[in-house]
């Protein structure tokens, strides 16, 4: 009787916090549907510009992108710059030996200042890494019915990065019916809403996330190293010649459990916590897209569905026939 007892408590204390602190439904994220998206603007092996950049940009909408995507996280100083990994700068641009001399450096390390005298390693000589007003107003200076999808790669600084956005949106209103504000990041999201709720948001997700972190190979200077930086600081911890016998048997135990992690939190995405954060968009990857059906039982939830990265035209044609899918692919688009 008292475990019963103590398990409806538990229950009903859950149920409450969840309606407590859930937030309001999102406004609609219609624009983002039937769309075709340049992911990172564009890129491929052969393609000229570099991946985030405002030339990547400007070619996708010469060849009839509908969307662009982006990756932004932010400067040491609290600026959102448009980047992709967030432990590696040297895969995309040149290196700054001045910067890296005690090992590799994120934009999360270096002031705008400093990121600016970096140079990317293909397209125009003089173009530097963009701010995300930079970006924006670049993008609108071309095409201004251009739709943009905003990934968040900042893990560290959710709330800063929040407020951020919520400044982007007030100066750009038009953003309000043609970007959404995606992440991998739930609590990010959260924020985003808690702040500005007329903002549309995207959760991204696929499956084993949490075992593709602890894949990271430090060595790589080619690999995209998209994670947070705390992980980073636990890769090196765990390794490091002094790494307490503790802290060496807590970092086993999790990268040997991982699975399960990722199986609760997996399953976790599928039932609340979208609507708990208030998304309008779900985004996932292209391997489980390939189930029609899993798309479909998303859509007739409310979510409009954003599938990342179609690149084979099988697939492109397979989501257009469904519909009401935003694609995000490398591969623009005349090719």
């Amino acid at each position: 009787m008292i475990i019963f007892v103590s398990c409806a408590v538990l229950v009903a204390t859950v149920l409450l916090l969840y309606y407590i602190f859930k937030l309001p439904e999102s406004p609609s994220g219609a624009f983002f549907t039937n769309v075709l998206v340049g992911h990172r603007g564009a890129r491929s092996k052969t393609f000229p510009f570099a991946e985030n950049s405002i030339s990547a940009a400007k070619y996708a909408m010469e060849h009839g992108s509908q969307g662009i995507e982006i990756d932004i996280m932010l400067s040491k100083d609290g600026v959102p710059i448009v980047f992709h990994d967030t432990n590696n700068l040297t895969r995309v641009c040149e290196a700054k030996p001045e910067y890296e001399a005690n090992g590799e450096v994120g934009i999360t390390d270096l002031t705008v200042e400093q990121i600016k005298t970096y140079k990317y390693l293909k397209g125009p000589r003089e173009e530097t890494i963009p701010t995300c007003e930079e970006f924006i107003e670049a993008v609108f200076e071309v095409d201004n019915k251009q739709v943009l999808m905003i990934e968040i790669k900042e893990y560290e600084r959710s709330v800063e990065m929040a407020y951020a956005i919520d400044r982007i949106f007030k100066k750009h209103p038009q953003l309000y019916t043609q970007a959404n504000v995606a992440s991998f990041n739930p609590f990010v999201l959260y924020m985003v809403r808690k702040i500005n709720p007329r903002i549309v948001t995207n959760f991204l997700f696929y499956k084993f996330i949490f075992a593709d972190w602890f894949h990271y190979d430090g060595n790589s200077k080619a690999m995209s190293k998209d994670y947070p930086q705390f992980m980073k600081k636990l890769h090196s911890a765990a390794f490091a010649s002094d790494a307490s016998l503790a802290l060496r048997a807590f970092y086993r135990w999790i990268t040997s459990s991982v699975w399960f992690i990722d199986w609760v939190y997996y399953l976790c995405i599928l039932t609340w916590i979208p609507s708990f954060i208030g998304c309008a968009i779900l985004g996932f990857h292209s391997s489980i897209a390939k189930d029609e059906a899993f798309v479909r039982r998303l859509q007739s939830r409310g979510y409009i569905t954003n599938i990342w990265v179609v690149n084979e035209e099988e697939q492109k044609q397979s989501l257009r026939k469904l519909g009401n899918c935003a694609i995000t692919t490398d591969i623009l688009f005349d090719k």
